[in-house]
């Protein structure tokens, strides 16, 4: 088994613009989740839940360091919350060369939080969902 640092990882949004751009300068955090609903057929009289497996969905929380002095990541995140446009992306979790895996999809941005912590340098979080599949293919 060949497993591979997280140091390389990639990952790309699109800008308001619709050009997919990359942040991976500005992170230090990515998880592509699936989640399944599970919906609750549980009735009167039954001691124990019972569930019915629902939609699949996803979501891609990301996180990174802020430098105020470049408005990059502000202009692609925090510029689409509230937003019902998706935006495009694309996540490399070995790197983004040529025959590496790659997922995307398309995302709502649904936050995006700016955090200052004494111990701490100051920093970004973004949640975006899923809105239809992620495509497993790998970079050209």
């Amino acid at each position: 088994m060949a497993y591979q640092h997280s140091r390389d990882a990639v990952v790309k949004i699109d800008n308001a613009a619709g050009s997919l751009v990359e942040i991976t300068s500005y992170m230090r955090a990515a998880n592509l989740s699936r989640e399944p609903e599970q919906l609750d057929t549980t009735v009167f009289g039954e001691l124990d839940r019972s569930f019915l497996p629902g939609f699949v969905g996803a979501s891609f929380p990301i996180s990174g360091l802020l430098d105020f002095a470049d408005d990059a990541i502000f202009d692609i995140l925090a510029t689409a919350v509230g937003s019902a446009t998706t935006r495009s992306f694309e996540y490399g979790p070995e790197g983004g060369t040529s025959g590496k895996v790659k997922y995307s999809g398309e995302v709502i941005v649904l936050d995006f939080g700016i955090s200052a912590r004494i111990d701490e340098p100051e920093s970004w979080t973004a949640t975006c969902r899923v809105s239809g599949a992620v495509t497993r293919g790998a970079f050209a």
